[in-house]
């Protein structure tokens, strides 16, 4: 299964270019970039956000549309993309959301509950294959408590309970989002798990605030980082440094960009979607990423790879004894 994202690129990409081109007419991005311009001028220039244009930038540049130079003055290259008439809907609406510096509500028109477990399945889907290989790589390990942040549907930390049989598990998230996670525990369970759901707690609370100190053998931060913007995405790596023993371990998971923030192509994608749909969210550069943990004195022990999930940064990170 590939990587999250991954998916929607590949079976949409057309539609996503058409969007990105038309947010620039609709914008005036393309004449405002006639000529090499900073990007904090070109986002007062067209009245937006420079946090939300900056990933729309880098998008149009990685389609071969504009430019950079070593001083971040951004400007067109080649000829202009027609505008093409898109759907308003999600993506078709990035020039409003551009403009209002308002994200969309994903369920917007959806019957909310319905929508967030189909959604949850659908991620539980993808994820299922990169949560068992990651399990097999920590195994040897044996954690006893495991901490999984944002849990979700509980996807990563059920494969590492099943690896462990000794593992218990808190599920830290939403309340709407715990229910959730119970009812496909009780899935598993039935199917063939049994013992999942009585191993796990699950514990509604802001991963900004404290969510105990010292207890647990291993944090899982899969999948949330990207919601959050920096500060808020500081507090969450601190509360959960806080919550493990000493010596104990972190694994951070998440799409990131290189350093030169020219790819991967998914997560400059991505990059978009988190400016369409969430308030301050972003996609952080894998040394962003490695530095939320070092400044909380952990020591990033080993950059790990998934082959089922290529595109995925996976930092593992251990607290001092």
């Amino acid at each position: 299964m590939p990587d999250l994202f991954a998916e929607v690129v590949h079976t949409s990409r057309a539609y996503l270019r058409d969007s990105l081109s038309h947010a620039g007419h609709a914008l005036g991005l393309w004449h405002a970039l006639a000529d090499p311009v900073p990007l904090p001028q070109l986002a007062e220039r067209v009245h937006v956000s420079p946090q939300r244009l900056r990933p729309v930038l880098e998008a149009m540049r990685c389609q071969g549309w504009v430019e950079t130079d070593e001083c971040d003055a951004w400007q067109v290259v080649g000829a202009i993309p027609d505008d093409t008439t898109v759907i308003k809907l999600g993506w078709g609406l990035l020039g409003e959301v551009l403009h209002d510096d308002i994200p969309l509500d994903p369920f917007t028109g959806l019957e909310v509950r319905d929508a967030k477990l189909a959604w949850h399945i659908y991620q539980a889907r993808v994820h299922a294959d990169p949560a068992v290989e990651l399990a097999s790589a920590l195994k040897t390990q044996q954690p006893l408590r495991i901490l999984d942040a944002g849990g979700g549907s509980g996807v990563w930390s059920s494969a590492l309970m099943r690896a462990c049989p000794e593992a218990t598990t808190t599920i830290i998230d939403d309340a709407d989002t715990l229910a959730i996670a119970a009812a496909l525990l009780d899935q598993a369970d039935a199917a063939g798990a049994p013992g999942l759901r009585a191993r796990t707690l699950l514990h509604a609370a802001d991963l900004r605030q404290e969510l105990g100190v010292g207890g647990f053998d291993l944090v899982l931060l899969a999948h949330v980082l990207h919601l959050l913007g920096p500060s808020d995405a500081a507090a969450v790596v601190g509360t959960c440094v806080r919550a493990l023993r000493p010596g104990g371990r972190m694994v951070m998971i998440d799409l990131a960009l290189d350093a030169n923030r020219r790819g991967p192509e998914t997560a400059l994608w991505f990059a978009v979607d988190m400016a369409i749909y969430t308030p301050a969210g972003r996609v952080y550069e894998e040394r962003e990423l490695q530095q939320l943990l070092e400044d909380r004195s952990m020591e990033v022990i080993q950059n790990m790879t998934l082959t089922s999930a290529p595109e995925t940064c996976v930092l593992l990170a251990q607290r001092p004894a």
